[in-house]
């Protein structure tokens, strides 16, 4: 196969509202797999899709009534987070059902993101009221038990992310404007 020149597109994808082929709809959030073979995408029709990302065929769509705007795929492959208001899911991509509910500890908005090595999920929980703190917690994937839990004292998260080597989180404030780093390990 010839490579393209740079900056070509190579693929476009078409998210709808439920059904209807004519209304596109907003896409919040996306992540490749490890394999870089797919893609999940959320967004304001409320279901995760993911796609074949050669083909852009749609291989398999979840989330329904769950609200989703924010997706994360594990390293492994194995997984998908699912954030959205009241809540992250779990999804076992080897089998296409939820397989743990992460419950907020207040109605919230979950922004989750995998560590680098997979076995543990931050979760920044937006609360609904924007008044008070982010919250952040750890959890460990081998039994979604918390591991650890602050607070930012940002009052929006927009972005979290795991250092490379797994040991720090930064976390990005959308009302302060600042970017803070978490000792995490």
């Amino acid at each position: 196969m010839k490579t393209p020149p740079l900056g070509t597109c190579l693929m476009t994808y078409r998210a709808y509202d439920q059904g209807d082929d004519t209304v596109a709809v907003i896409v919040t959030s996306l992540s490749w797999s490890p394999d870089s073979t797919r893609i999940v995408s959320c967004g304001q029709e409320q279901l995760v899709n993911i796609w074949d990302a050669r083909t852009g065929e749609t291989l398999f769509v979840v989330g329904e009534g769950r609200d989703i705007q924010s997706v994360s795929w594990s390293p492994d492959g194995n997984f998908i987070a699912m954030g959205g208001w009241n809540g992250t899911w779990i999804l076992d991509v080897r089998n296409g059902e939820i397989c743990s509910f992460l419950r907020p500890p207040w109605p919230s908005f979950a922004l989750p993101v995998w560590s680098p090595d997979g076995m543990q999920l931050a979760v920044a929980w937006n609360r609904a009221n924007a008044i008070e703190a982010v919250v952040v917690q750890i959890y460990q994937r081998q039994n979604w038990q918390e591991r650890l839990k602050f607070s930012t004292g940002q009052h929006s998260v927009s972005s979290l992310q795991w250092s490379p080597d797994g040991t720090r989180i930064a976390s990005a404030g959308d009302g302060d404007r600042s970017i803070q780093v978490w000792w995490a390990f």
